[in-house]
């Protein structure tokens, strides 16, 4: 959905219902994160009314919800948040501004641009994983394919001034990041050499 939203840009189009399915696509996967980031802070979110659950934050610790009566281990709970790609601490920012914006959004152009502004982000920034693109937290596929997937989204689209400001944001973030692992890969090489013995 998300490459045939960038072609029909590409060609001038906006198709709204296709906008609203991205949009709100990419909407409940941000609040899945908060909910996920939330929960492991100590207050998760009831399976079933959605009601706040502290918690101890240990693997025993009995949950209750107070609200519907729901009740369950901590353990059990954080294994179902396990393998969704779900915890991204630096995406949260993005998030919870994508959340507020998008939900705000009056306008499909509105709409379109701050799911533009979301995936760019996610792109180069916001991850704890030495590197790994944030996008590969809505987007499944390998680092590396989701990479050039996003990188191949800009190329020819049809931008207005305001999604073209989004996209010199993300063009310089992913030089600065690129510049930044260049540096680090040659002082690597550099200590590597010195700590060769001499012979």
């Amino acid at each position: 959905m998300i490459a045939r939203l960038y072609e029909e840009d590409a060609r001038g189009l906006h198709d709204e219902g296709l906008i609203d399915d991205v949009g709100c696509t990419l909407l409940l996967r941000c609040e899945s994160m908060l909910a996920v980031a939330e929960a492991r802070r100590g207050r998760a979110e009831c399976p079933v009314c959605k009601a706040a659950v502290e918690h101890t934050k240990r693997k025993r610790s009995h949950m209750n919800c107070g609200e519907c009566g729901w009740s369950g281990s901590w353990g059990a709970y954080r294994k179902s948040m396990d393998g969704h790609h779900l915890i991204a601490p630096g995406l949260q920012p993005f998030c919870r501004e994508y959340v507020r914006q998008f939900t705000a959004a009056r306008t499909s152009k509105e709409r379109f641009y701050w799911i533009d502004w979301l995936i760019h982000r996610a792109h180069w920034q916001g991850t704890a994983h030495h590197g790994q693109p944030g996008a590969t937290s809505f987007i499944e596929g390998r680092a590396h394919h989701v990479n050039a997937f996003l990188s191949a989204l800009t190329q020819g689209t049809h931008r207005d001034p305001d999604t073209d400001t989004s996209t010199q944001y993300w063009t310089e973030a992913m030089l600065a990041r690129a510049r930044k692992w260049r540096d680090a890969a040659d002082k690597r090489r550099r200590k590597k050499e010195e700590e060769k013995p001499q012979s």
